[in-house]
């Protein structure tokens, strides 16, 4: 019996695409759904959240990319209510209710069985599968000895979350930048990453064109994501197919991977610090910085 991955209530959906010789259907189906998100990424675009929020407004906020180059489709941005507080208990209250509504209607799905949760979200915080990826838990757990690895599993999620308190109180004024980069650090530190990962992480980022004159390592970030993309499945072929390599050849290219990752992140966010430290200091515009 195949191993459970995906939200039982995807199942019902997905069942409804016409079987393997009506592939072009199927294709369609998946073109459909990649428009629709490209139409919801343009409609982001045109808002122009990214340069101007309701908190913060980037002295660069002209130099970006229209929602076609991006996405497409402009649409009037929905302002939050005057009360903070007020908004951020609705959005909480809405959120739980909707996923407390999804997990009640993927009980009823599977038969009145909550043992789904185990083989999707437990596959996640458990990391049973060791199967490689272009990850970096894998190779840590494959070489772990077991009486440490509750230890280390504990040690890998408080690194992952203790992101998001640092960036939503640095950053409180960009929530969309929030958003943003949190993608970026899911695609190189979540279980079990993947190459769609990195896509919805790219195609967030030019969001921020206004900042891409502030960055400082994108040449030596995107090269060091190409040399990846290039020796990733070379090095994969040697070890599970030719024989000729071992884990380290696949192992060593991935963390050139998230190597260049990270620099691209690092400096995105070194990008946006920059910007506001301007808007704060206008003297200081165009002037070199040092740490002190």
């Amino acid at each position: 019996m195949a191993t459970l991955q995906t939200a039982p209530l995807l199942l019902p959906t997905f069942a409804l695409l016409p079987p393997a010789h009506f592939a072009l259907t199927t294709k369609l189906f998946y073109i459909f759904i990649d428009l629709l998100c490209a139409h919801a990424l343009m409609q982001i675009a045109d808002s122009g959240q990214s340069g101007s929020s309701r908190l913060f407004t980037s002295a660069r906020k002209d130099i970006r990319w229209d929602g076609i180059a991006i996405g497409a489709a402009q649409v009037e941005a929905t302002k939050p209510p005057h009360s903070s507080w007020k908004f951020a208990v609705l959005q909480t209250v809405f959120f739980a209710a909707g996923v407390g509504w999804l997990l009640y209607m993927s009980y009823v799905l599977t038969g009145g069985s909550w043992e789904f949760l185990s083989s999707t979200y437990g596959v996640q915080l458990l990391l049973p599968d060791l199967t490689p990826n272009v990850g970096l838990w894998w190779y840590f757990f494959i070489e772990m000895f077991d009486p440490f690895r509750e230890f280390f599993l504990g040690v890998f999620w408080l690194h992952l979350a203790g992101y998001v308190g640092g960036l939503c109180i640095r950053l409180r004024n960009q929530p969309l930048f929030i958003v943003t980069t949190m993608l970026g650090l899911f695609a190189i530190f979540k279980p079990y990453p993947t190459i769609s990962d990195t896509c919805l992480y790219f195609a967030m980022l030019p969001l921020y064109r206004h900042v891409f004159p502030l960055m400082r390592y994108t040449f030596f970030a995107m090269s060091a994501i190409l040399y990846a993309t290039l020796l990733g499945p070379a090095f994969y072929h040697l070890w599970i197919y030719a024989g000729s390599g071992n884990a380290n050849f696949f192992y060593a290219i991935t963390l050139v991977w998230s190597l260049g990752l990270v620099l691209l992140l690092a400096d995105s966010l070194f990008a946006v610090l920059r910007d506001e430290w301007e808007v704060e200091r206008p003297e200081m515009k165009g002037k070199d910085i040092r740490q002190i």
